[in-house]
């Protein structure tokens, strides 16, 4: 997106406007930031270059005075925003994840809670995971045999086709 035409969206609809969450560079965030194109920089740790450019983002936005927000992998930026003194949201996706993790994200009174811990937080629950792989295993069991007797059903005896002469043919 040219950020100049972008950037008048933001004084002339009077809406705040969070974006970034498909930026993959720190440029695409200053070019949005220094024209006003966005109030609420928006990075996704898992598209922006990880840990190190989401701070570089957040950073950025506090130089202009503008709160910081993010997109997704919540277990992991809850630890991310709370080192911004400019944090303001944590966008948490419901993806049905947490049954994996063994201490998922925390809420308590609308505000999500970064674990204590050292790291970023997120170990698996493995035996749940074993059990989701089993799950996965019956379902593609399931799904192929059902594919294979669809397959059956449709299918036609053949015979190898003789072989066809592929020299090129010359024209006079």
């Amino acid at each position: 997106f040219p950020s100049a035409p972008i950037g008048s969206v933001v004084p002339a609809g009077g809406v705040p406007i969070a974006a970034g969450e498909n930026f993959r560079t720190l440029w695409e965030f200053k070019n949005y930031i220094a024209s006003g194109a966005v109030s609420y920089p928006e990075p996704d740790v898992t598209n922006c270059g990880g840990v190190t450019s989401f701070i570089k983002i957040a950073r950025l936005a506090e130089a202009f005075n503008l709160p910081v927000t993010s997109h997704g992998a919540h277990d992991i930026t809850v630890h991310l925003l709370a080192a911004c003194p400019n944090r303001s949201y944590l966008e948490a996706h419901g993806f049905g994840l947490d049954r994996y993790i063994e201490h998922p994200l925390k809420l308590e009174h609308g505000m999500a809670l970064a674990p204590a811990g050292s790291g970023h937080g997120v170990n698996f629950d493995w035996s749940a995971l074993g059990r989701g792989a089993a799950k996965g295993r019956q379902d593609r069991t399931r799904y192929r045999s059902t594919l294979h007797t669809r397959t059956r059903a449709c299918a036609v005896p053949t015979r190898a086709a003789p072989p066809q002469d592929t020299a090129p043919q010359r024209h006079n």
